[in-house]
């Protein structure tokens, strides 16, 4: 083999180490649903770009898994089964065991021909309570949209509960927690300063933990 080839062979093969091909960099659309309550059992839809699902190094099973976002080395969810329909689209069974993090969790897939990819903050488990039900029974509300200086989290509370905040960078890094203890029954405002977090502008996630009902929102940072 000349040397022209053998520059070429290994060209190639660093390229698709690297998870790209011909085609274009391989990487995961979409997740859907990309979210669920604890202890139940869904299919999930994992969507690629120019991917190629079916090139695993060993089990399908193996092959793909969540991982929790916020807690390196947290709870992974690893798939009951796993059903390949294309090259770049496959069904995941999961199971939601009912005491595991009510949290967002990573999507990885690995394998010979993608390398290794990943979809942060891809799939969240929920405690049952969606973004609507959690406004609607705890009257949530999040103001002044876009935050500038102070932000205030209002709530009325029913009966007395434990009360968390958890703000998190879009790589799912945790940049503020405040553990509030138990809170009356009642009406409340909790006003964060943006300025002494010393956020760059740009959107985070805000997490509020009610005893164990969870809800996050998007929020903009100027």
């Amino acid at each position: 083999m000349n040397v022209f080839c053998q520059r070429l062979s290994l060209s190639m093969f660093v390229i698709i180490l690297s998870g790209a091909s011909i085609f274009g960099q391989a990487s995961i659309d979409e997740v859907n649903p990309n979210k669920s309550a604890r202890n139940k059992t869904v299919d999930v839809v994992i969507t690629g770009i120019n991917t190629n699902f079916g090139q695993a190094t060993s089990s399908l099973e193996n092959s793909v898994w969540f991982s929790q976002a916020t807690w390196t080395g947290g709870y992974r969810i690893t798939p009951n089964s796993v059903t390949l329909n294309s090259k770049t689209r496959m069904v995941v069974n999961i199971t939601l065991p009912p005491n595991m993090p009510v949290d967002y969790y990573d999507l990885y897939t690995i394998n010979g021909f993608d390398g290794l990819l990943t979809k942060y903050w891809a799939f969240e488990v929920i405690f049952g309570v969606g973004i609507p039900e959690f406004k609607e029974k705890y009257d949530v509300n999040i103001f002044p949209l876009p935050i500038k200086d102070n932000m205030i989290v209002s709530m009325t509370l029913n009966e007395d509960h434990l009360v968390n905040i958890e703000i998190f960078d879009l790589q799912g890094r945790s940049v503020y927690v405040h553990n509030y203890g138990t809170m009356s029954n009642g009406y409340h405002e909790l006003t964060l300063n943006m300025n002494q977090l010393n956020l760059n502008s740009g959107s985070y996630i805000l997490k509020m933990n009610v005893d164990e009902n969870a809800a996050s929102w998007v929020i903009p940072v100027e």
